[in-house]
């Protein structure tokens, strides 16, 4: 890897540059911009002094929003912040965090008794609805990962729901993904997507039988966001 760069496709030029011995030569896991366009944010795995960390568009600063790079998104907050919106497994929790200031508060518990936890997906690409994100899950377990699926069904498993995003903000179930633990491995994690006006939703889900994952939409009713 020779570095990370950000290019303003309005005026035709590079922003900055990053050069790849500034982070030691590690491959990020992913790469991203914030919704505002004000911040690079490049993820490394497995590398807690690295992680997952926000610059501005000439790399003169960083600021590390999680020791991690684990499932996430980044979304516009209601009054227009960029927030990433993560699981923090070591919180134990889903997390929303403000970019710019690093204030953090959390969404949902990803361990709803002792023992037990879920894997989940993030989408915060309704960009023309500020201050909502889509979460997804999947792969619940208990006894400490030993007995899949968790056999008590506890409120988000198995799901898509809207987060609206601030503390105390609305928690809204969405759609039922009908899968468990043959919910198809890698690739038949549901990954719930949203329009950018909010009034779709996408998901993938096999219905638990195995197979390869088919696609469904969800509309969503503009009254919900009011």
């Amino acid at each position: 890897i020779h570095g990370l760069l950000t290019y303003d496709r309005q005026l035709d030029r590079i922003a900055g540059t990053l050069d790849a011995s500034a982070f030691g030569g590690a491959f990020p896991d992913h790469v991203s911009i914030s919704p505002s366009g004000r911040w690079a944010v490049p993820s490394w795995a497995f590398d807690r002094a690295l992680g997952t960390r926000a610059y501005p568009l000439d790399f003169s600063s960083s600021r590390q929003l999680h020791t991690m790079s684990e499932h996430s998104d980044l979304a516009f907050g209601p009054n227009g912040e960029d927030f990433y919106v993560y699981t923090d497994y070591d919180a134990g929790a889903i997390r929303a965090k403000d970019i710019a200031t690093g204030a953090a508060f959390d969404l949902l518990t990803l361990y709803p008794r002792g023992g037990t936890g879920y894997a989940a997906h993030v989408s915060g690409q309704a960009f023309g609805r500020p201050g909502w994100v889509v979460i997804s899950t999947y792969a619940d377990a208990t006894n400490y990962g030993a007995t899949v699926p968790d056999p008590t069904l506890e409120p988000m498993y198995r799901k898509v729901m809207l987060f609206e995003l601030k503390p105390g903000g609305r928690k809204l179930s969405v759609a039922h993904t009908r899968a468990a633990r043959n919910y198809g491995g890698y690739f038949g994690e549901h990954q719930a997507t949203v329009s950018r006006d909010g009034s779709r939703i996408l998901f993938a889900s096999n219905i638990d039988d195995g197979g390869p994952p088919s696609s469904f939409m969800v509309t969503v009713p503009s009254s919900v966001y009011r």
